[in-house]
This record gives C-alpha cells, structure tokens and sequence, in this order.
C-alpha cells in the first residue's frame, strides 16, 4: 500500500479507537488492530477522555472531510467503514462533495462548503507542509479557507500525510493566498515583503482571486506571519495553519511500514 494510503488508515484507527474507548465502535475488531492502537494511540491523551458524565455516553455524531489525494484515500477506503457512526457529513469543497457523494454519502452542506454550523467530533484533511510543532501548509487545491473552518469546528483535527511532506521549516511549498472578489485587479505588490508572488489561473470555490507566494518569509513564530498576511488589505485568508487559526491535534504520518503519529 501507498504511504498516503498507510496515513489514511491511520486516522481510521485513530477514530476506531476513540468509538471503541467510550463503548460505541461494537464491530469485531482484530487483536492486532488493538495492539496497534495501544502501541501507538493509547499513550497520547485522548480530546475526548471526560465526555462519559453520570454514566451518559456522547455519541459521535459528525465528520468533516478534507481536500487532496491523501484526503482522497481516507474517503474512498475508509470513511465507508464509519458511515453509520456518523450522522453528518461535512465536505471542505465542491470537489470533496462530489467525491463523496459519488460514493453515496450525503453531504450535509452540498453547495454551502463554506459553512458549517455545528461542531465536528472529526475532521480528516492533509497537508502541503508540516512542521516539527504541527505548523501547515495548505491549499495547494485553493481550498484552504474552507478547510480551516471545518478545521476549527472540530474537538479532533486528524491531519494526514506522507514523509515527503514532513519539513523543518514551512516555506518552501507555495503558500496559498485568497483576496477577496471585489478586487479582481488586486495589487499584490502588498504581498511581496512576504516573497515572490504569482496569481493562479483558478478561482476558489467562493470565487475568490488565489495567489500563490513562493520561498516564502515565515518567521520563527508561523502563526505570527499567518495573522500579519491575513491583516493584509484586501486578503481573505492564507493557506497557514498555526496556533493562530487551527493546528493538527494529531498528525499521522505514512511510511512504508505503517504510520506514525506527531
């Protein structure tokens, strides 16, 4: 298997565990799935350890699904698995809704990717660029502002990625930026202190200009840089995922072994 597919079977197991934890996952599971997850889950603690309050038990209701390949085989090979633990579906882009709901989900914003008005037990995405402190890259589809609404409503952000896309420092990845609409002519010499821009020949699913800023200056502190491009005039949002916005809580990444968890 793939090292995106190894990642992707990562998050299931993540999700597989946290149902089994709190009695809800009943299907038969395999003893060595189980010795998988105790040797590699178990010792983080879990987002939803409390929510078992005077013998209630939360039920997981809704997911969220991101944007890409890695994204993709997390879509196509697992989320059928999960189906009926999860009540809504959430997609990230008209592109993810339409992969979705080729495999016969419902999604439950088609056409509203850019909302979502309830929180996420889950979200799965991937990503351009991690750094060793779950700093991201995304957007390389321009799909980065809804992404990061989806990522933030979420009690657990699983991103999911293979080693290529492991990094020191973010940067080298084309980071992502969208203005807003109204400014189709949009100056992006305001951009530049940031690095070299060039515009995309697409729009964002809002219709939004995309930029993409090359060998990009991210400070030490990236979550600092993602609010200086965002108070940019005229910026809507940069494909930067940090403190300042919504990191990973978990990043799952593939090898040729398996994955491993950061």
């Amino acid at each position: 298997m793939s090292d995106k597919y190894n990642a992707a079977e990562g998050a299931y197991k993540i999700i597989c565990h946290e149902l089994y934890k709190l009695n809800i996952y009943k299907d038969n599971i395999k003893e060595n799935l189980r010795e998988d997850l105790i040797n590699k889950i178990d010792k983080a603690p879990s987002i939803f350890k409390g929510l078992r309050d005077g013998g209630s038990i939360r039920l997981f209701e809704n997911i969220g699904i991101g944007t890409g390949s890695t994204a993709d085989q997390f879509t196509e090979h697992f989320l059928p698995k999960l189906k009926k633990y999860f009540k809504n579906i959430y997609s990230s882009s008209k592109k993810t809704t339409e992969k979705l709901e080729s495999l016969g989900f419902n999604v439950a914003n088609a056409g509203k990717e850019h909302k979502c008005d309830i929180p996420l037990d889950f979200y799965v995405d991937g990503a351009d660029e991690v750094d060793k402190n779950k700093n991201l890259i995304k957007g390389g589809g321009g799909a980065h502002r809804n992404e990061k609404i989806l990522a933030k409503k979420a009690l657990m952000f699983i991103c999911i990625v293979d080693t290529s896309k492991i990094v020191n420092e973010l940067g080298k990845f084309p980071l992502p930026v969208e203005v807003y609409k109204s400014f189709k002519y949009y100056d992006h010499e305001l951009l530049t202190v940031y690095g070299k821009v060039t515009p995309r020949n697409e729009e964002s699913d809002r219709g939004n200009p995309l930029y993409d800023l090359h060998d990009t200056n991210i400070c030490d502190d990236p979550h600092i840089t993602e609010i200086q491009i965002c108070n940019t005039k005229k910026v809507w949002d940069v494909g930067l995922f940090t403190a300042a916005s919504k990191k990973p809580d978990i990043v799952v990444i593939g090898n040729s072994r398996g994955f491993n968890l950061l």
